[in-house]
């Protein structure tokens, strides 16, 4: 029988590599399992935020010390027994925003003080969470043009993009919180333009030896978009860049904008980065 994955001895120290869907999380997840060390989970945030708000909900003590513990050991069993693996680290995509919860019973006045608009979110409470589930992790944020994101998310699930920037403008919010633990930032576009520099200043950061083997990962463009092939996604930067007039509205400007402002700030993002331009592939 496998040793499960997270374990007793791991399972508070993850690697969570935060972002929204279509930022190239998966591209990054493909990355770090070349490592074959790193187990990867996938996408957990629903699992994760769900487990823990049903442990507050239905723990079976009023010990209030006891009580926090019982639910941090609750959802550390589920993600023993549901990911089992014989590796010693593992990786998990905490992307978007958990929508399994009701937010509304968690959102505080110092949330709403924050960042209102598009709408309320327990910014304080998933922050905390995390650090009561996993006081050890590794915080990473993918980003990518955000025009980027809304086109391929479009077309990928049809989504509505006034809805997908909604879902952005949130997401920007919660990693540019007061509270936020992500301690490495990494650009999609910097990282397909000069793999071998964002990776290798990545590994530094989680304290993985660099091999070139890593830029093999960079071969497994990760579902793409209806219509568009992967050699036709690398001729074009992989950037959407001439549907955003046909897709992307100044009205969804507006909405990520403030949100895309506090992010620029939490992390001193370079103007290039805040405006969200596509950085070109050198020839």
């Amino acid at each position: 029988m496998r040793p499960p994955v997270p374990n007793p001895a791991n399972v508070t120290a993850p690697i969570n590599i935060h972002g929204i869907g279509r930022s190239g999380t998966t591209l990054l997840q493909n990355i770090l399992g070349i490592s074959g060390f790193i187990q990867m989970c996938n996408e957990t945030n629903d699992f994760v935020c769900g487990c823990y708000r049903a442990g507050e909900l239905l723990n079976p003590t009023h010990d209030r010390q006891a009580a926090g513990g019982w639910t941090t050991r609750a959802l550390h069993a589920a993600l023993c027994a549901a990911l089992p693996s014989d590796k010693p680290s593992w990786c998990q995509k905490m992307i978007g925003i958990p929508k399994a919860i009701v937010w509304d019973q968690l959102i505080s006045e110092e949330d709403l003080a924050f960042a209102a608009q598009p709408c309320p979110f327990p910014y304080q409470w998933y922050w905390n969470m995390l650090s009561q589930a996993f006081p050890y992790g590794i915080d990473i944020l993918m980003l990518r043009d955000y025009r980027d994101v809304i086109v391929s998310r479009n077309l990928l699930s049809n989504w509505s993009p006034e809805e997908i920037a909604k879902d952005i403008a949130i997401h920007y919010n919660l990693m540019a919180h007061p509270a936020s633990h992500v301690g490495h930032v990494i650009r999609f576009e910097q990282l397909v333009a000069a793999p071998a520099d964002v990776i290798f200043t990545l590994c530094n950061h989680l304290g993985i030896t660099y091999t070139d083997a890593f830029l093999e990962g960079m071969n497994w463009y990760a579902v793409p978009s209806p219509g568009r092939r992967l050699d036709e996604a690398r001729a074009t930067n992989f950037t959407w860049r001439m549907h955003h007039q046909d897709v992307v509205t100044e009205q969804m400007h507006q909405t990520i904008a403030p949100a895309l402002e506090r992010l620029t700030a939490r992390f001193a993002l370079d103007a290039t980065i805040s405006a969200e331009a596509p950085v070109d592939q050198a020839a």
